[in-house]
């Protein structure tokens, strides 16, 4: 009897302990399949291409953009202006009278947030129309070959508009398939040198994921 009984508590004690070890994996695995959940559910995460973005972002420039397929593109430069408002135009004036640069604006495009320019709406500089290096990277590889893209705002103090990101999102997929620019190759300034542009709040990763 007493080696049933021993028997019973051994094999009892041994389904305890692989129920204890299921619970365990459980809660280790609760915490990063919650984070999933969240990111999947909440649209804060997934900034939503609508078709009104792609109306008023790329669909109508998207004439102009491919008109101009004359360089070797290899990379996609991500910037903010770090300033709350502004437009291609007044970006293009301060570089050319206070930065000196005879070409003006150094980026390829700006996308506005609706201080300046409308929410989301994408801007074509002049140096994508005339398809010449930028002057946004201060390295040279990165602005003879890096397409230069401004989102307008200051990402160190609050965080890109939904019409924004949609826009980008959408802006950076089609150069990338018009250029075979490989999802490793598209980056924030501050991949390319010191700098904390495009921000600490610039939510690069949901660029980066939509990209792959």
């Amino acid at each position: 009897m007493v080696f049933m009984k021993n028997g019973k508590r051994l094999f009892y004690n041994s389904i305890m302990r692989v129920q204890c070890k299921r619970y365990r994996y459980i809660f280790l695995f609760f915490p990063a399949i919650a984070c999933l959940l969240v990111y999947l559910i909440l649209p804060v995460h997934r900034p939503t291409i609508a078709e009104e973005h792609l109306k008023a972002g790329l669909a109508g420039i998207s004439g102009q953009i491919e008109h101009h397929k004359v360089r070797e593109w290899k990379y996609i430069v991500i910037h903010h202006s770090a300033t709350k408002s502004g437009n291609a135009a007044e970006f293009d004036k301060y570089h050319r009278e206070t930065r000196q640069w005879k070409n003006g604006l150094g980026y390829h495009f700006v996308v506005g947030n609706g201080n300046g320019s409308g929410k989301g709406e994408i801007e074509i500089g002049n140096r994508w129309v005339k398809q010449i290096s930028g002057a946004h990277v201060g390295i040279n590889k990165y602005n003879r070959y890096g397409i230069g893209i401004c989102m307008v705002g200051n990402f160190n103090e609050s965080y890109p508009s939904r019409a924004q990101m949609a826009s980008l999102v959408v802006l950076v997929q089609y150069l990338q398939k018009q250029y075979n620019i490989p999802a490793e190759n598209i980056l924030m300034h501050k991949d390319c040198k010191t700098t904390e542009c495009p921000g600490d709040k610039f939510p690069f990763y949901h660029v980066f994921a939509q990209t792959l």
